[in-house]
């Protein structure tokens, strides 16, 4: 029901946006708090500790990706949820044309797009956005596998072992990812799932920036109390510089993560260090 009373809330802001209330009509969005009770996710972020545990796994640090990792889909899913905040889902549709330079400034863009004959489906409409490549992911070495991935064409899946022509593939992943979690890592708490990366990213967000619409942007979701929207990557980039937030997501959590990247090996050394 709230996602029918947004879409009313969003016909009818902009139609006063483009004066089709008239003048004399005092007008205070009646929408605004006509939002029934909804029970809250009970998923919690994951904490300076869980960080610390899933980073320093063998998964990270020795590169081993067990067969239910479906191969580097097993590293850079939770990397990318942790500094870009995306759904599973929307990371499982990205071509590798998505990933791309904006050509006036040379910044690293994700394009996140909604495609039903391709079977790129996203939540809402407001999940189409642009978002920057978190310098943190760059340094990782995300673009160079990018770059890899290029060499089969644009359109080819970025990660195309849980792509959307990989029926039920994404499903099995997201199962692992639960095993992995509770059996290999440690972390025992059913409400602490692969959504928690998101749930941290948001919670830093509220923390780096009050602008709640720049945050739904990023986020690619609507707020009970304001409609998202959709930037492109101009009003993006002017917006929106990633850096302050990996400070917010690393002191926010007191920890100094020292990340570097084997290109040749693809091997990621992880070493949280407190402050």
């Amino acid at each position: 029901m709230n996602k029918q009373l947004g879409a009313v809330q969003a016909i009818a802001g902009w139609g006063h946006h483009h004066g089709l209330v008239p003048e004399d009509v005092p007008w205070s969005d009646p929408y605004s708090e006509m939002r029934l009770a909804e029970e809250q996710s009970e998923r919690e972020p994951f904490d300076a500790r869980d960080l610390q545990t899933i980073f320093n796994a063998p998964l990270f640090t020795e590169h081993k990706l067990p067969m239910g990792a479906k191969g580097e889909a097993g590293t850079w899913f939770p990397l990318l949820a942790l500094f870009v905040g995306a759904r599973q889902a929307e990371y499982a549709g990205l071509l590798v044309s998505d990933v791309r330079e904006d050509e006036e400034t040379g910044v690293p863009l994700m394009w996140f797009m909604r495609d039903t004959k391709a079977g790129r489906r996203l939540k809402t409409k407001t999940s189409e956005r642009v978002v920057p490549v978190h310098p943190q992911l760059a340094e990782l070495g995300f673009l160079e596998y990018v770059a890899t991935r290029r060499t089969e064409g644009e359109r080819a899946w970025l990660f195309p072992t849980v792509a959307p022509d990989q029926k039920g593939a994404l499903s099995a992943w997201s199962k692992w990812w639960g095993r992995y979690l509770r059996n290999h890592v440690g972390i025992n708490d059913r409400n602490k799932v692969y959504h928690s990366f998101r749930h941290g990213f948001q919670d830093a967000l509220r923390r780096t920036t009050p602008d709640e619409e720049l945050r739904d942007a990023l986020t690619g979701r609507s707020s009970g109390k304001s409609v998202g929207r959709t930037y492109g990557a101009k009003e993006m980039l002017r917006r929106w510089v990633p850096k302050p937030l990996s400070e917010q997501w690393m002191t926010s959590h007191i920890l100094v993560w020292t990340c570097r990247v084997s290109a040749r090996q693809g091997l990621l050394s992880a070493r949280a260090v407190p402050r």
